[in-house]
């Protein structure tokens, strides 16, 4: 067998450390840039992105279509130079946009001695039925015989629809408003002030139905000095039993030939001919002045709630007293988040 001599040489053996020292480092080296390549990962397994458009959730708007969000707001200007001791109402409809239930409330700024705001919630429409009754009594007659109108509480105009049965067939009527003298007993004829809202021809079956409707009354109903503004309870027992006994106006449906359109009264009583109301109403108009109780007569709201997607109609009213400092005011209202 072959054999090899150990070396013994110095150099040699500091040649053959060196070799093993590089040999050394050049594995590290291979070793260190292994390790860099394999620690390159992916930083998730899957992304979601979610993209979202997001709208105000509640918005005002003026009832003919222009909603205005939180950086727009609504004008409305006082139309008197001295509004001492009168209310001046506007109507405003809120839209909740949004997914759920909102409650909100009112901020008002600007609020001055002398001047008051307050927000009332109003119906888009109110339905008031007309019934024949016994005048001796005033019970209700159970019959066929009936009427129904459909109305808005506030507006530039009086905008109805009516409908009725039972009447006398072919036969001219005149839709009234029926305002009561005080004392309203010794004093008949409904011209306190009264005003005439439709005339109407009924069909040879003895009905109405006008479709929509609407007329300038150019007053609210009911208007000063009618005795039904402030009836106290007259109406609030049997046999009447008002809703709205507080105040309101009073419609009836009478023939024609029993009213005098151009004084607005009543002529001839024939009340087995007339339809009367069951309630008493209320109606304002926008662009007149507003010199008694808006809806339901105080019941005004600081905070309501308004389910999601639903549109509900307010109406703002500003009232001024008689001595209020003259000057120039704005007052400014916010519908806040409560």
């Amino acid at each position: 067998m072959k054999t090899y001599p150990i070396i013994k040489n110095k150099k040699n053996r500091v040649k053959a450390r060196k070799f093993s020292r590089s040999l050394s480092i050049a594995l590290t080296i291979f070793i260190c840039v292994s390790i860099m390549v394999t620690a390159a990962v992916i930083p998730w397994f899957g992304k979601i992105v979610a993209n979202v458009n997001v709208k105000q959730p509640l918005v005002l708007g003026d009832g003919h279509g222009t909603w205005y969000p939180y950086e727009e707001f609504m004008e409305i200007t006082i139309p008197e130079d001295a509004p001492g001791g009168e209310r001046f109402c506007y109507k405003f409809k809120a839209w909740n946009q949004g997914s759920r239930k909102m409650n909100v409330t009112f901020e008002h700024e600007g609020l001055e001695e002398g001047i008051e705001v307050k927000v009332f919630k109003i119906p888009e429409t109110n339905t008031l039925t007309l019934e024949n009754k016994d005048t001796t009594t005033w019970e209700i007659i159970n019959d066929d015989i009936q009427g129904i109108l459909n109305y808005n509480m506030v507006g530039t105009t009086f905008d109805y629809d009516f409908t009725a049965t039972g009447l006398k067939p072919e036969t001219e009527y005149c839709l009234i408003y029926y305002a009561d003298f005080d004392p309203r007993f010794d004093m008949w004829g409904g011209n306190n002030p009264g005003a005439l809202i439709g005339t109407f021809m009924s069909d040879i079956s003895g009905g109405i139905n006008t479709g929509a409707m609407n007329k300038e009354l150019g007053m609210n109903l009911p208007e000063t000095p009618d005795w039904n503004m402030y009836p106290e309870d007259e109406y609030q027992g049997p046999p009447d039993n008002y809703e709205h006994w507080q105040c309101g106006a009073k419609i009836w449906l009478l023939p024609a030939e029993d009213y005098d359109p151009q004084e607005c009264k009543v002529i001839n009583w024939n009340p087995e001919e007339f339809l009367f109301e069951t309630d008493l109403i209320a109606y304002y108009d926008c662009d007149y002045q507003l010199s008694h109780c808006p809806p339901g007569c105080e019941n005004w709201i600081e905070e309501f709630s308004i389910d999601s997607g639903e549109q509900m109609w307010l109406l703002i009213c500003y009232s001024f007293d008689e001595a209020i400092m003259p000057g120039q005011y704005t007052i400014q209202t916010m519908v806040v988040p409560n």
